[in-house]
């Protein structure tokens, strides 16, 4: 018995370590909190949806610059643009919305397609560390819920760059109704064809990233919603299972301890 307690223990005091370790790690690439005024923004389409818009349109793409004050590194950019796929003139629209804070969704219809851009970049001379000194090892892309239109999923499209190399990871993201995460996992980026430097280790990229760029529905499906809550870059999930049973073991512990004191 005494065995056994002190195995629980241990374990307790470990998998604890675990949780605080991931969650110093993770560095928030976007919470999606700006703008955080409830704002809506449309593309351009439906002349229904043109006085919405509150920013410069064009007939092929809707594009805006924010702040990107969340990053941890230093200051820069974070550019959005709905690119519309089809010739013009066709019946679409694409409306993206800040609401609630903290949540940023996308709704299309029509029958073209959009392409949804994101790219963080850094001031002039300035990189950041992704894996934050190896711990980090993945992209994680939460969402609240995806709808991929007239197709069986939406196709996203991860860039990351240093210099005049790149990385690139493309996958599916199936439907889902309730809240859902993606991980892209940096082992899986592979040099693209248009990096400078073919002998450069890809990993070494995430190390020295100047610039990011993420395409959602890069497939340009018709239809396609979905709602994205963050985009953060985190170790491997070991830490947090790891977590999970250090605090069934102190429960476990616990239990142990109150029931032999009830017992004398």
């Amino acid at each position: 018995m005494r065995l056994c307690n002190s195995v629980l223990l241990l374990a307790a005091l470990g998998v604890g370590v675990g949780m605080v370790e991931r969650a110093h790690a993770e560095m928030i690439i976007d919470a999606f909190s700006q703008p955080g005024d409830g704002s809506v923004f449309c593309a351009p389409g439906h002349t229904l949806f043109h006085p919405m818009s509150t920013l410069g349109t064009s007939d092929q793409s809707y594009s805006r610059t924010d702040p990107w004050d969340q990053n941890p590194h230093g200051y820069g950019e974070r550019t959005l643009t709905a690119e519309l796929v089809g010739d013009n003139p066709f019946p679409f629209n694409a409306v993206l919305g800040w609401m609630p804070d903290g949540e940023m969704h996308v709704a299309t219809f029509g029958h073209q397609g959009v392409r949804l851009h994101l790219e963080y970049s850094l001031n002039e001379g300035n990189a950041m560390d992704l894996t934050e000194d190896g711990s980090n090892t993945m992209f994680v892309l939460r969402f609240s819920s995806i709808d991929p239109g007239n197709g069986d999923s939406m196709r996203l499209v991860a860039t990351v760059f240093s210099g005049n190399a790149e990385v690139q990871y493309a996958t599916d993201l199936a439907e889902a109704v309730t809240m859902t995460t993606h991980e892209l996992r940096f082992e899986d980026f592979a040099l693209t064809a248009s990096s400078g430097n073919p002998s450069v280790d890809p990993l070494d990229v995430f190390k020295n990233a100047d610039r990011m760029h993420f395409s959602f529905n890069a497939n340009a499906n018709p239809n396609v919603d979905y709602a994205m809550l963050s985009i953060v870059s985190v170790p491997e999930p070991s830490g947090a299972l790891l977590g999970l049973t250090g605090v069934l073991a102190m429960i476990g512990f616990g239990g142990r301890r109150r029931r032999r004191s009830a017992g004398g």
